[in-house]
């Protein structure tokens, strides 16, 4: 092989290595997905991503057992369409499929479903406010709800924390979702959590047994530049948030009874 041959084949053998790894950066792919909701179904669920199983919703007697709550990271390639997918233990059934964005490392899956259906359906964003979604799912529930919900601030100057105005849903009925309009008002300190108060429709009653139960709040406190907020800030506009509360039932002496609340969200 002359000079001019040799230096050919290393500059063939050099872009083939290049090709390569790029193939390979191409291909390597992971999504971390989480799933949050209520499997109202009446059957466990089996979470899959193409043919792995990740997760087994059996019944559990210790806390609510259709409360759906778990993230998981799955790899694949970029040529695989992976798709998130919700089937019946029992039946087979196929309740959800969801196809994964490959341009986005994590995603976040909603399901309520209710009368054959998985009824979550948010709104398109609208620029000019934010929206916020609530989805009470709670067996027990025998009337409507009113819901109040702000924002809190903390000022670390003087150690004071400053509520925002409420705002409010009113006449809620289970296993229907509402979206209202928001736009956080301009409060004095840091943002820190958001709260949901649950009231009996048309009083001032805690909804349950005490505020515990009646009322939940969300971090919103940015500590890094990376924390997420699942909730709208000031001068933001153009967003939806969807949550899912849910009523944890248990029996006792053959009577069932509210045990604990949880309010349930996508945490990226």
């Amino acid at each position: 092989m002359n000079k001019r041959g040799y230096y050919i084949a290393v500059l063939l053998f050099a872009l083939l290595f290049i090709v390569a790894c790029n193939k390979y950066e191409e291909r390597a792919k992971a999504a971390s997905v989480q799933l949050s909701g209520y499997n109202n179904t009446g059957e466990p669920l089996l979470m899959e991503i193409d043919t792995t199983v990740y997760e087994y919703y059996d019944q559990r007697t210790w806390k609510n057992k259709w409360q759906l709550a778990n993230s998981i990271l799955h790899p694949y390639y970029s040529t695989d369409e992976a798709v998130f997918t919700l089937t019946g233990a029992n039946t087979g059934k196929v309740y959800m499929k969801y196809p994964l964005d490959k341009n986005k490392l994590r995603q976040s899956v909603t399901f309520t479903w209710v009368d054959g259906k998985n009824t979550f359906d948010p709104p398109a964003p609208d620029e000019s406010t934010n929206k916020i979604g609530l989805f009470i799912a709670d067996p027990l529930m025998k009337g409507a709800l009113d819901v109040k919900f702000y924002y809190t601030a903390y000022n670390p100057d003087d150690g004071t924390v400053t509520r925002g105005k409420p705002h409010y849903i009113e006449n809620i009925q289970p296993w229907k979702w509402v979206y209202v309009d928001y736009i956080p008002d301009k409060i004095k300190g840091k943002p820190s959590y958001a709260y949901f108060e649950f009231y009996k429709a048309g009083t001032t009653q805690w909804a349950y047994d005490d505020e515990y139960k009646s009322k939940k709040d969300i971090s919103i406190a940015k500590n890094n530049p990376d924390s997420f907020i699942y909730f709208p800030l000031e001068g933001e506009t153009g967003n939806v948030y969807s949550y899912v509360f849910t009523a944890d039932v248990n029996t006792q002496d053959g009577e069932e009874y509210i045990a604990q609340t949880s309010i349930l969200y996508p945490r990226w």
